[in-house]
């Protein structure tokens, strides 16, 4: 096993440590809460990642104005 996976198989959530619901071999193509070139993520860590990117893309989009 890699460092995020599981002893049973499912993939660790990148950002927290923690388990997530997505078996390791699940194709990543229909994986929900996964980041290509990161990884798998849990909900809780990709909402949060999702809100700070929301936050700094207005924050851009107010600045070219």
């Amino acid at each position: 096993m890699n460092d995020f996976v599981t002893n049973d198989g499912f993939e660790i959530c990148i950002s927290c440590d923690k388990p997530t619901k997505v078996k390791r071999d699940a194709p990543v193509k229909g994986r929900e809460f996964y980041i290509e070139g990161a990884g798998q993520m849990c909900k809780s860590c990709y909402d949060t990642i999702i809100e700070k990117l929301k936050v700094m893309h207005q924050k851009l989009n107010n600045e070219e104005i």
